[in-house]
């Protein structure tokens, strides 16, 4: 199923929190994320960071 989601919010904002993904919204629309590299950190999935990490969204990332 196809939706459509409305940029609400300014870029860097998290709009959505999926089970495996967050919808970021950027310059022109929004990014999905699916996998996550801090620094000095391996790669992670999104599911992985959410089972050990509260986020909401709303939240800006920096």
């Amino acid at each position: 199923m196809a939706r459509s989601i409305q940029l609400l919010h300014e870029f860097g904002v998290i709009n959505e929190i999926g089970k495996d993904y967050l919808l970021i919204s950027c310059g022109q629309g929004v990014i999905k994320i699916t996998e996550l590299q801090f620094e000095n950190e391996k790669r992670m999935s999104v599911e992985a960071y959410l089972r050990g990490h509260n986020i909401d969204v709303d939240t800006k990332l920096v």
